[in-house]
């Protein structure tokens, strides 16, 4: 017991970003010689505690370079005073997929619990801002604390309140509203009566009897002197005292208070007391980029394919996954996949995210290979094609063909013919490679054919797909013409006079100028946008632009090409010098039966510090704007309601309405829906006089780290305040590709509008079992040997739909050699009474997300009922081999 009333939990820890201006390797040298203090001073008693900042990677990154110091760390561990995890890497909130957040606090607790134990705190305290899925992610896991810094508006309210998330779901929050470095200045530079002042703030906002103030900062030594310097200041105070402790014991604590405090509900984005950086969604859109793909890959492709083949007899390879994931999220920190750091370190980024892509692409290609090569009766120049996904497919799939003739004819299992428009074709030559490129002899000859395909597959399965070269069909490349209209049943699309018209068929309606690109000038940084000092805004138009159309049965695209001329810099944005050109490439395709109009952007970035967006414009009335988040969505206000007053209430940034975009955004009003589905694109804003447009940042082009007194962000530079670090490779002077869908729908249902984002995104892996292409892919060259027993085809592996229902798919994979299967509720409402049926008789039980089993085993049924899901709710079922 202490003397005084008040307790002050000083919690002694480093902030340890792994990469930021300088890079992971440059870090690990620091991380060495930090770590061996940290374990002689624990072990000498010169401190109590110890926090290694939440996340497991820098004791991945020791323990790879030291693994003798494992014995080490696991005794300081289990006797309580080196606290470790739950997060293997600090994540960021907003820019994650829900996957992603689990597989990351998957890794570290087990990895934590290997070495002793895991805290058991939700510990975030730079991440710029919190995502409102937080509470039940953490929930899932056993976690009912949580500490953060950023983004709450809390004005004279006490630090400690409950988060709620949707489905209820809640964690008793500490705002740590002064900083993870809050307690610094105590140990480094205070004397008496400063260090009084200090802890007068922190007492004032805590609402009990005990409070919380972190000591440290980012790599930061161990405060050797701590223990003298908090025995001095306890003697000068009668008010409180000052004990070293833990995340943990300061929770503890404060429960056991039972205090009555106030639950707080949606996401926390304010930069009140610190900066949100409510653009850096759009900073070094490349690497956003590449994230999102192996995001998707990894969880809509990978995963559920090795479950499948796993259950033909191909083995699962659960460590060739972590692996996978785990260079994966080690881009994923706040300022990792954020993007606001030096040139070098977000080329280490993105090369790291390339290896996991090629390992990601290579297993995929290995797996089908493996599978058709195994299985005897997939005859000669048949394709096997893969569904990983509940949902059959609903739209035309793009395949390429390799056939010996040029014209083939393809066939479906019930031997019906199937319908295809030839995108490309092009001639290979089988023969070795002579100095003579262009001459191929007939004798050599074989054809790479690009399709699209009227094939439907059934969900979570496998198809075969014939190829009959003999009397084949006449192929032909469906070719360009001058015509300036597409069409389907639900649109039809023109462009005119540099104009984009869409008439919605069913609704009768005509949105004129309905794709648009306006760009601007950005004076800001890799955290936020800014406007230029002296701008100007340029509507960019397509009249001087070539169009063309490609129109078969299946498919109909429409391809703008052209240039814009724009300012080369700044300087020349400031006089309105637009004499630098930035060629374009605009393709818009329409499937038969499908009511999402894909839009692929090719371009040349030649233009530096400047912003690009692209305009969706309809007929709505908003206020409003709704956006996918890990499993749910969330509303959001198109005018922030602080807007008008962020200076005069000293906010460190304006409350610009732009967006995080996770994977959909939607604005709706009683008559019409429009909804954008993004690959990569990160970034959003609602528009126009009625906010009647999404507006979509593709790119942003900066030449700067950190930048002073910015138009949207006064005051001091973001990320090093002294030095000014220049990073030329975040213009972006290169090539770019932007893909995005656009849905427009008399109805706004949020389960629709997140299976159209499945649906969008959805892929589906192939293999032609034939021997005329041999760099079918990178790995096919290789010969590998067929599986020990032969797999067959009518083997009847689990299967399981969800087309038909209310629920979303996250997951299906193999845990602990149980399928495991994640759904949720992407609504805000509840939903009652789903089934979930699959081919085959199962023994499934409800887990939590650690697979801590919640319910009794149920036996001897093909369908899973669920009675409700509340609003935003996961529920993970593992189901028996």
């Amino acid at each position: 017991m202490t003397k005084n009333n008040r307790v002050v939990h000083g919690v002694l820890h480093t902030h340890w970003d792994r990469e930021w201006y300088f890079t992971d390797n440059e870090a690990s040298v620091l991380l060495v010689y930090h770590m061996d203090e940290v374990i002689e001073e624990l072990e000498n008693g010169t401190i109590d505690y110890y926090t290694l900042d939440g996340q497991m990677s820098i004791v991945d990154d020791y323990l790879r370079v030291f693994p003798e110091k494992r014995a080490q760390l696991a005794e300081l561990v289990a006797k309580g005073k080196l606290m470790i995890g739950p997060w293997y890497i600090q994540v960021d909130e907003f820019l994650t997929s829900g996957e992603s957040y689990l597989r990351n606090l998957e890794l570290g607790i087990n990895m934590a619990n290997d070495l002793g134990g895991s805290m058991n705190v939700g510990y975030l305290p730079d991440s710029f801002g919190q995502s409102q899925d937080i509470p039940k992610i953490l929930n899932g896991f056993g976690i009912d604390s949580f500490i953060f810094w950023r983004g709450l508006y809390n004005p004279d309210k006490p630090r400690e309140f409950y988060w709620s998330a949707p489905d209820g779901s809640r964690v008793l929050c500490s705002n740590i509203e002064e900083g993870y470095f809050e307690g610094r200045d105590i140990v480094e530079h205070s004397d008496d009566e400063q260090a009084g002042e200090i802890v007068k703030r922190n007492l004032k906002r805590s609402q009990g009897q005990h409070t919380l103030m972190p000591f440290g900062w980012d790599q930061r030594p161990v405060y050797r002197d701590l223990k003298a310097k908090l025995n001095h200041i306890n003697k000068t105070s009668n008010a409180y005292d000052i004990i070293e402790s833990t995340y943990d014991q300061y929770f503890d604590a404060l429960k056991s208070e039972q205090l009555d405090l106030e639950t707080r509900t949606g996401e926390f984005m304010y930069a009140v007391v610190s900066k949100i950086h409510r653009s850096i969604y759009s900073s070094r859109y490349d690497l956003k980029q590449l994230n999102d793909n192996l995001e998707r890959k990894l969880t809509y492709v990978l995963e559920p394919l090795m479950t499948m083949l796993a259950d033909k007899g191909i083995s699962y390879k659960k460590e060739l996954l972590d692996y996978i994931w785990k260079l994966v999220i080690n881009n994923q920190a706040h300022d990792s996949l954020g993007a606001c750091n030096s040139d070098k370190t977000n080329f280490n980024i993105f090369s790291r995210g390339k290896q996991a892509l090629e390992l990601t692409h290579s297993t995929i290609d290995y797996l089908m290979k493996k599978f058709v090569i195994s299985d005897h009766s997939i005859a000669e120049n048949e394709l096997v094609i893969a569904n990983p996904l509940p949902y059959s497919s609903q739209s035309n799939m793009t395949l390429e063909v390799t056939t010996k003739s040029k014209n083939f004819t393809l066939f479906n299992s019930q031997n019906e013919q199937l319908a295809f428009d030839v995108l490309d074709q092009v001639v290979k030559s089988s023969a070795n490679v002579t100095r003579d490129k262009h001459t191929i002899p007939e004798a050599d000859r074989y054809y790479i054919t690009k399709l699209a395909v009227d094939f439907q597959t059934a969900p979570v399965s496998l198809s075969k797909l014939k190829v009959i070269e003999e009397n084949g069909q006449l192929v032909r490349v469906i070719e360009a013409t001058n015509d300036t209209v597409i069409e389907n049943e639900y649109y039809a699309l023109s462009c005119d006079n540099g104009q984009f018209t869409l008439q919605l068929k069913e609704q009768g309606t005509i949105i004129k100028d309905f794709i648009s690109f306006i760009d601007d000038g950005d004076e800001g940084d890799n955290y936020d946008y800014s406007p230029a000092y002296q701008d100007q805004v340029y509507q960019l138009d397509l009249v001087d632009a070539e169009v063309s159309c490609k129109k078969g049965r299946l498919v109909e695209e429409m391809i703008v090409e052209g240039q814009w001329l724009l300012p080369l810099n700044l300087a020349d944005r400031a006089t309105d010098q637009c004499t630098t050109a930035l060629p374009f490439k605009l393709i818009v395709r329409l499937n038969r039966h499908d009511k999402k109009i894909d839009v692929k952007i090719n371009l040349t970035n030649t233009v530096k510090d400047h912003r690009l967006r692209c305009v969706l414009n309809s007929q709505i009335v908003s206020t409003q704007s709704h956006a996918g988040t890990q499993y749910g969505q969330i509303t959001r206000e198109n005018v922030d309601p602080y807007l008008a007053e962020w200076q005069a209430l000293k906010w460190r940034e304006e409350p610009t309405s732009l967006y995080p975009l996770l994977n959909y955004v939607n604005i709706h009003d009683e008559k019409l829906s429009l909804s954008a589905f993004t690959k990569g694109l990160k970034e959003y804003q609602v528009t126009g006089d009625q906010f009647n447009q999404i507006a979509l940042t593709l790119f942003r082009s900066v030449g700067y780290l950190g930048r002073p007194d910015l138009i949207r962000r006064p005051g001091a530079a973001s990320g090093t305040k002294d030095k000014y670090i220049a990073t030329p490779d975040s213009q972006l002077l290169k090539e770019l590709e932007f893909e995005f869908a656009i849905m427009l729908d008399s109805q706004s249902g949020y389960t629709n509008i997140y299976q159209e984002y499945l649906s969008y995104v959805q892929e589906f892996p192939y293999y032609q079992k034939q021997r005329l292409n041999k760099f079918f892919n990178p790995i096919s060259y290789f010969m590998i040997n067929e599986n020990k027993d032969t797999l067959e085809w009518n083997h009847e592996a689990l299967s399981f739909k969800l087309n038909d229902n209310q629920l979303v798919y996250s997951s299906f994979r193999l845990v602990n050699n149980q399928y495991e299967l994640r759904i949720f509720n992407p609504t805000q409402s509840a939903i009652f009474n789903e089934e979930i049926e699959f081919n085959k008789a199962i023994s499934y039980c409800e887990t939590d997300l650690k697979n801590q089993l919640k319910t009794d085993w149920l036996s001897s049924t093909r369908k899973i009922i669920i009675d409700k899901l509340k609003p935003g709710e996961i529920k993970t079922f593992v189901i028996q081999r």
